[in-house]
């Protein structure tokens, strides 16, 4: 199971919620497994990700925002916060441009997606259920028997389990079956989510039945350690040319019609 850290909030300027006045205070988990991220290689990607962490809301509140010169209430969900690139630009020390560029980089590798509107926008941190709780969960946890904290851990073993399975499956399909263990380190290290998941394996059964990979018999199948980590599953499956028969949608082929 990954460890986590807690990272305190900085103080700074209180929030209206919902009508009330709450300091910008608590915590947020920082797992260190995220050391083997991509983002945690980039400093400024990384600067900005912890940025974002700490901007979102653990709970769901309505937030006052001005809209020119006029003022909207919002409704935000936990892990949600409101994103201006100028106030933003101020905070991170960047020029707004900079910043629109990183928090677009940190969009496409999905860690997060960006709500825009013509005042602001609404920045969504994905998985945000699964990879932080809340201060009362977390004392929930401490009460459990022994100390153990049960209830934190049921999310990170309901991740480990599911990609395990998924790990499993991959496994199954992949015509050449060398070097299992690593290939599973590889595997578990690709910070996975049911969308990139699918991709994999919609790539994988597209390749195997790719001329490369049937040439030779499988001569030039690469190994599964090797097509992880190339991310080969964003590879071009080259045409197999006009000896293949149309196949209906179950695979059947099609007869030619003249």
């Amino acid at each position: 199971m990954a460890s986590a850290s807690r990272l305190p909030m900085p103080s700074g300027p209180l929030f209206l919620l919902h009508g009330k006045r709450l300091m910008r205070d608590g915590w947020i988990r920082l797992y260190r497994k995220s050391i083997d991220s991509q983002v945690f290689k980039n400093d400024h990607l990384w600067k900005l990700w912890t940025w974002c962490l700490m901007k979102a809301n653990h709970g769901e509140c309505w937030m006052n925002v001005r809209t020119g010169k006029g003022e909207t209430q919002v409704h935000l969900k936990p892990g949600q916060f409101i994103f201006g690139r100028h106030s933003a630009a101020r905070e991170l020390g960047w020029p707004p441009s900079t910043v629109r560029n990183r928090l677009t980089l940190l969009e496409n590798m999905q860690n997060l997606d960006t709500q825009k509107g013509q005042h602001y926008s609404i920045v969504t941190i994905r998985n945000w259920d699964v990879y932080q709780t809340s201060e009362k969960k977390d004392e929930q946890a401490k009460r459990t028997t022994k100390g153990q904290p049960k209830d934190t851990n049921k999310n990170d073993k309901n991740k480990d389990n599911m990609l395990n399975q998924w790990f499993e499956q991959f496994w199954n399909e992949y015509p050449k079956k060398v070097g299992k263990k690593k290939t599973k380190e590889k595997f578990l290290r690709l910070s996975l989510d049911e969308k990139k998941f699918k991709k994999i394996m919609e790539a994988l059964r597209t390749q195997k039945e790719s001329p490369q990979w049937k040439r030779d018999k499988g001569q030039y199948i690469p190994h599964p350690t090797t097509w992880l980590h190339g991310e080969r599953w964003e590879d071009e499956v080259e045409s197999s040319g006009d000896d293949e028969p149309m196949r209906d949608y179950i695979g059947n082929p099609l007869e030619e019609i003249n």
